[in-house]
C-alpha cells in the first residue's frame, strides 16, 4: 500500500508506521538476543560442572542459543540500515555490537569444549577402555 501511494503525505506517514514497526522489531530481537545469550551461558556452565554423561545435551543447548542469538543480531543490523543517525541508532548499534563480542566469546568457549569431547573420544579409542562393550557383529 505505502509504495502504491500516490499522495506524499500519506506516503510519509506510512513510512513513519512502519519504521515505528522496525524500531519495535530491533529492539524486541535484541532482546531475544539477550535472552539466548544468558542461556548459552547458563548451559556453559551446565555442561562443566554438570553429570558429564550428558554433555552433548548442555552442548546443543548452547548451539541452539547461540543460533538464537545470531539470528537476532542479523535482524537488528539490517534494520538498523534504514535509519538516519540518531541517539537511538547509536545506542541500539552499541547493544547489538555488545551482544556480538559476547556472542563471539560464547562461541569460542563452545568450540573449545567440542574439541575437549573430540580429544576425550580420541583417548577413549586410543586406550580401548569404552565404558560399554560393543558387539561389532549387531
Amino acid at each position: 500500500v505505502r509504495d502504491q501511494e500516490t499522495d506524499p503525505q500519506r506516503k510519509r506517514r506510512y513510512r513513519d508506521d512502519a519504521l515505528v514497526k522496525q524500531r519495535e522489531s530491533t529492539e524486541a530481537a535484541l532482546s531475544i538476543a539477550g535472552t539466548c545469550i544468558s542461556l548459552a551461558e547458563i548451559n556453559l556452565q551446565v555442561f562443566q560442572s554438570g553429570w558429564k554423561a550428558v554433555r552433548g545435551d548442555s552442548g546443543a543447548a548452547i548451539s541452539c542459543a547461540l543460533s538464537g542469538v545470531s539470528a537476532s543480531l542479523f535482524a537488528a543490523y539490517l534494520n538498523l540500515k534504514d535509519f538516519r543517525d540518531s541517539e537511538w541508532v547509536r545506542t541500539t548499534k552499541s547493544s547489538a555490537d555488545d551482544l556480538f563480542a559476547q556472542f563471539r566469546e560464547t562461541q569460542t568457549k563452545l568450540v573449545t569444549l567440542a574439541f575437549g569431547l573430540q580429544e576425550e573420544a580420541e583417548q577413549t579409542l586410543a586406550s580401548d577402555q569404552l565404558s560399554l562393550p560393543l558387539d561389532d557383529e549387531n
